[in-house]
Protein backbone atom coordinates (compact mmCIF):
# COMPACT_ATOMS: atom_id res chain seq x y z
CA UNK A 1 0.00 0.00 0.00
CA UNK A 2 2.85 2.40 0.81
CA UNK A 3 4.22 2.15 -2.73
CA UNK A 4 0.81 2.36 -4.39
CA UNK A 5 -0.23 5.30 -2.20
CA UNK A 6 2.79 7.32 -3.38
CA UNK A 7 1.51 7.08 -6.97
CA UNK A 8 -2.19 7.50 -6.20
CA UNK A 9 -2.21 10.24 -3.57
CA UNK A 10 -0.71 13.08 -5.71
CA UNK A 11 -3.30 12.39 -8.44
CA UNK A 12 -6.13 12.34 -5.94
CA UNK A 13 -4.93 15.59 -4.33
CA UNK A 14 -4.63 17.34 -7.72
CA UNK A 15 -8.12 16.15 -8.64
CA UNK A 16 -9.51 17.40 -5.31
CA UNK A 17 -7.79 20.81 -5.72
CA UNK A 18 -9.27 21.26 -9.20
CA UNK A 19 -12.75 20.38 -7.92
CA UNK A 20 -12.35 22.74 -4.96
CA UNK A 21 -11.29 25.53 -7.33
CA UNK A 22 -14.40 24.84 -9.42
CA UNK A 23 -16.65 25.09 -6.36
CA UNK A 24 -15.06 28.43 -5.43
CA UNK A 25 -15.76 30.00 -8.85
CA UNK A 26 -18.82 32.20 -9.27
CA UNK A 27 -18.56 32.33 -13.08
CA UNK A 28 -20.04 29.20 -14.73
CA UNK A 29 -17.41 29.07 -17.50
CA UNK A 30 -14.53 29.27 -15.02
CA UNK A 31 -16.21 26.56 -12.97
CA UNK A 32 -16.62 24.47 -16.13
CA UNK A 33 -12.93 24.88 -16.99
CA UNK A 34 -11.89 23.48 -13.60
CA UNK A 35 -14.38 20.61 -13.73
CA UNK A 36 -13.33 19.75 -17.30
CA UNK A 37 -9.69 19.63 -16.22
CA UNK A 38 -10.69 17.45 -13.25
CA UNK A 39 -12.54 15.01 -15.49
CA UNK A 40 -9.70 14.91 -18.02
CA UNK A 41 -7.21 14.19 -15.23
CA UNK A 42 -9.46 11.44 -13.84
CA UNK A 43 -10.00 9.81 -17.22
CA UNK A 44 -6.37 9.98 -18.40
CA UNK A 45 -5.14 8.52 -15.12
CA UNK A 46 -8.03 6.04 -14.68
CA UNK A 47 -8.73 7.34 -11.19
CA UNK A 48 -11.88 5.24 -10.75
CA UNK A 49 -10.02 2.02 -11.51
CA UNK A 50 -7.10 3.07 -9.32
CA UNK A 51 -9.45 3.86 -6.44
CA UNK A 52 -11.15 0.47 -6.88
CA UNK A 53 -7.76 -1.27 -6.82
CA UNK A 54 -6.78 0.73 -3.71
CA UNK A 55 -9.98 -0.42 -2.02
CA UNK A 56 -9.12 -4.04 -2.75
CA UNK A 57 -5.46 -3.56 -1.78
CA UNK A 58 -5.94 -1.67 1.48
CA UNK A 59 -9.53 -0.65 2.35
CA UNK A 60 -8.56 1.61 5.26
CA UNK A 61 -6.15 3.61 3.10
CA UNK A 62 -8.64 3.89 0.24
CA UNK A 63 -11.33 5.06 2.67
CA UNK A 64 -9.03 7.85 3.85
CA UNK A 65 -8.67 9.09 0.25
CA UNK A 66 -12.35 8.65 -0.64
CA UNK A 67 -13.51 12.13 0.53
CA UNK A 68 -11.07 13.70 -1.93
CA UNK A 69 -12.74 11.78 -4.77
CA UNK A 70 -16.35 12.54 -3.82
CA UNK A 71 -16.90 14.65 -6.99
CA UNK A 72 -15.64 11.94 -9.33
CA UNK A 73 -18.96 10.19 -9.87
CA UNK A 74 -20.91 13.42 -10.38
CA UNK A 75 -18.59 15.19 -12.83
CA UNK A 76 -20.05 13.75 -16.01
CA UNK A 77 -23.49 15.03 -14.95
CA UNK A 78 -22.27 18.45 -13.72
CA UNK A 79 -20.35 19.39 -16.86
CA UNK A 80 -23.29 19.41 -19.34
CA UNK A 81 -25.42 21.42 -16.90
CA UNK A 82 -22.71 24.08 -16.59
CA UNK A 83 -22.00 23.99 -20.34
CA UNK A 84 -25.61 24.86 -21.12
CA UNK A 85 -25.29 27.95 -18.92
CA UNK A 86 -22.35 29.34 -20.87
CA UNK A 87 -22.32 28.71 -24.62
CA UNK A 88 -19.11 29.88 -26.29
CA UNK A 89 -18.72 31.72 -29.58
CA UNK A 90 -15.46 31.06 -31.47
CA UNK A 91 -13.78 33.88 -33.37
CA UNK A 92 -10.79 33.28 -35.65
CA UNK A 93 -9.46 36.37 -37.38
CA UNK A 94 -7.01 34.37 -39.49
CA UNK A 95 -7.93 30.95 -40.88
CA UNK A 96 -7.49 28.69 -43.91
CA UNK A 97 -10.36 26.46 -45.06
CA UNK A 98 -11.89 26.79 -41.56
CA UNK A 99 -9.17 24.50 -40.16
CA UNK A 100 -8.63 26.59 -37.01
CA UNK A 101 -12.34 27.17 -36.40
CA UNK A 102 -13.06 23.46 -36.79
CA UNK A 103 -10.20 22.35 -34.51
CA UNK A 104 -11.16 24.89 -31.83
CA UNK A 105 -14.85 23.97 -31.97
CA UNK A 106 -14.08 20.23 -31.80
CA UNK A 107 -11.76 20.71 -28.83
CA UNK A 108 -14.23 22.87 -26.92
CA UNK A 109 -17.02 20.34 -27.60
CA UNK A 110 -14.82 17.44 -26.49
CA UNK A 111 -14.19 19.29 -23.21
CA UNK A 112 -17.93 19.64 -22.63
CA UNK A 113 -18.51 23.18 -23.90
CA UNK A 114 -21.52 24.15 -25.98
CA UNK A 115 -20.33 26.09 -29.04
CA UNK A 116 -22.71 28.55 -30.67
CA UNK A 117 -22.64 30.16 -34.12
CA UNK A 118 -24.54 33.21 -32.88
CA UNK A 119 -22.35 35.84 -31.19
CA UNK A 120 -25.41 37.67 -29.83
CA UNK A 121 -26.66 34.74 -27.71
CA UNK A 122 -23.64 34.53 -25.40
CA UNK A 123 -21.28 36.69 -23.40
CA UNK A 124 -18.49 34.09 -23.67
CA UNK A 125 -16.07 34.21 -26.56
CA UNK A 126 -13.05 32.16 -27.57
CA UNK A 127 -10.66 34.27 -29.65
CA UNK A 128 -7.96 32.50 -31.64
CA UNK A 129 -5.30 34.79 -33.09
CA UNK A 130 -2.79 33.44 -35.59
CA UNK A 131 0.37 35.33 -36.52
CA UNK A 132 1.67 33.57 -39.63
CA UNK A 133 5.27 34.94 -39.72
CA UNK A 134 5.41 34.29 -43.46
CA UNK A 135 8.69 34.32 -45.38
CA UNK A 136 9.14 33.99 -49.11
CA UNK A 137 12.65 32.69 -49.73
CA UNK A 138 14.45 31.29 -52.75
CA UNK A 139 13.80 27.76 -51.45
CA UNK A 140 10.05 28.30 -51.12
CA UNK A 141 7.34 29.77 -48.91
CA UNK A 142 7.70 29.31 -45.16
CA UNK A 143 5.55 29.92 -42.08
CA UNK A 144 6.58 29.96 -38.43
CA UNK A 145 3.19 30.66 -36.83
CA UNK A 146 2.41 31.80 -33.33
CA UNK A 147 -1.05 31.23 -31.88
CA UNK A 148 -2.81 32.93 -28.99
CA UNK A 149 -6.08 31.64 -27.56
CA UNK A 150 -8.24 33.48 -25.05
CA UNK A 151 -11.53 32.56 -23.42
CA UNK A 152 -13.22 35.70 -22.15
CA UNK A 153 -16.43 37.07 -20.72
CA UNK A 154 -16.71 40.71 -21.72
CA UNK A 155 -13.37 42.28 -20.78
CA UNK A 156 -12.51 39.57 -18.25
CA UNK A 157 -10.04 36.92 -19.41
CA UNK A 158 -10.89 33.46 -18.05
CA UNK A 159 -8.22 31.41 -19.83
CA UNK A 160 -5.23 32.16 -22.04
CA UNK A 161 -2.80 29.96 -23.91
CA UNK A 162 -0.19 30.52 -26.58
CA UNK A 163 2.04 28.27 -28.60
CA UNK A 164 4.36 28.33 -31.59
CA UNK A 165 4.67 25.89 -34.46
CA UNK A 166 7.95 24.89 -36.03
CA UNK A 167 8.62 26.28 -39.46
CA UNK A 168 6.61 24.63 -42.22
CA UNK A 169 6.76 25.32 -45.90
CA UNK A 170 6.75 24.24 -49.51
CA UNK A 171 7.70 25.62 -52.91
CA UNK A 172 4.02 26.11 -53.74
CA UNK A 173 2.49 28.97 -51.68
CA UNK A 174 -0.92 27.31 -51.30
CA UNK A 175 0.61 24.01 -50.16
CA UNK A 176 2.83 25.85 -47.68
CA UNK A 177 -0.15 27.68 -46.19
CA UNK A 178 -2.20 24.48 -45.99
CA UNK A 179 0.64 22.70 -44.16
CA UNK A 180 0.96 25.63 -41.77
CA UNK A 181 -2.72 25.65 -40.84
CA UNK A 182 -2.89 21.87 -40.60
CA UNK A 183 0.01 21.96 -38.11
CA UNK A 184 -1.77 24.66 -36.08
CA UNK A 185 -5.05 22.70 -36.09
CA UNK A 186 -3.24 19.51 -34.98
CA UNK A 187 -1.56 21.35 -32.10
CA UNK A 188 -4.86 22.94 -31.08
CA UNK A 189 -6.53 19.53 -30.88
CA UNK A 190 -3.62 18.20 -28.83
CA UNK A 191 -2.90 20.99 -26.35
CA UNK A 192 -5.82 23.44 -26.11
CA UNK A 193 -7.37 23.27 -22.61
CA UNK A 194 -5.03 20.43 -21.63
CA UNK A 195 -2.87 22.37 -19.19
Amino acid sequence: WGVYKQRLEPLVQTFARLCQSAREESDPLSCLLFYSRSLTLAQKNELSAKQAFATALYPAGATALAPLLEDLGALEAKIPVLANQCPVYVECSQDFNNMILTATTETLSRQGFVVTNDRTCTEYICIVTVTENFQELSGGNFYTPQVQIALACGNKSLYAQSFSIQRTGARNGSVAKQRCYKAIADELRKSFLEE
